[in-house]
């Protein structure tokens, strides 16, 4: 067996893979001390793998989240357990009490969400309502709330040399910054919420390692894009590069 861990920037994560050779891990377990957000969720996945999870979210103290993964294949038993029929037979389905918290806090405050089975990795129209239930607390205050980033600012065009380091050569990649409006508006209130942001892009993407914490991430990746709350073009740039240099140093094997 085989123990790989990855230092987090807010916390640590953990893989025991079967072999020395192998990166289908038995167990994986990440920890985040003095974590805020709360919410308590098993999650039961009855595809090929047959993945057993668990999380646990306590405020202001940690997060725990554990992964079971013995590679048992597939089961008929399993997938009759959790009601899978034969056009959802590699889904899995869910169950527990999490507060998602929200991306931009300034206009709603997050939502609870109740699973009671809902399938994990899809969503259709046809399932029972009762499979899951969600509730936002701001709409009792704000009502609907809607969203729309379609006003572009600006558009800058640079050129972003990545130093060389962790096995890769120094290069030098054209990247493009869009600068847009974020806006929200409230069916109570007239006035509507806005922000500036930026994305960054590049259609040659810069590569990194993969993850490496299954079969299928194992080899290159690349980033392509990123996103964030600045309205300085200069600012954005530097930040997508620090998120290449950050992939390249955090996710070697």
């Amino acid at each position: 067996m085989r123990l790989h861990t990855i230092k987090e920037k807010d916390g640590i994560r953990c893989f025991l893979h079967g072999n020395k050779d192998s990166y289908n891990e038995i167990v994986s377990w990440e920890f985040y001390p003095f974590k805020r957000e709360f919410g308590i969720s098993l999650d039961l996945n009855a595809d090929s793998e047959r993945t057993v999870s668990f999380m646990l979210k306590i405020p202001f103290l940690f997060a725990l989240y554990v992964t079971f993964d013995r590679k048992f294949g597939y089961s008929n038993w399993w997938r009759k357990l959790l009601r899978l029929d034969e056009d959802r037979k590699y889904d899995g389905r869910r169950f527990g009490l999490t507060w998602n918290k929200s991306d931009f806090p300034e206009t709603r405050s997050g939502t609870w969400r109740l699973s009671l089975g809902e399938y994990e990795n899809c969503w259709n129209s046809t399932d029972p309502k009762w499979l899951s239930m969600s509730f936002t607390p701001s709409e009792l205050i704000y009502g609907k709330i809607t969203y729309s980033d379609d006003k572009i600012i600006e558009v800058v065009e640079r050129d972003i040399t990545i130093p060389e380091g962790d096995g890769y050569p120094e290069k030098t990649y054209k990247c493009k910054c869009k600068v847009f409006e974020s806006k929200w508006e409230f069916q109570r209130f007239k006035k509507p919420y806005t922000m500036l942001r930026s994305e960054v892009s590049s259609e040659e993407g810069i590569p990194h390692p993969g993850k490496g914490t299954c079969d299928y991430n194992c080899g290159e990746s690349a980033l392509y894009s990123s996103t964030s709350p600045e309205s300085n073009p200069d600012l954005a740039f530097e930040k997508f590069k620090n998120d290449a240099i950050w992939y390249r140093k955090n996710y070697p094997l």
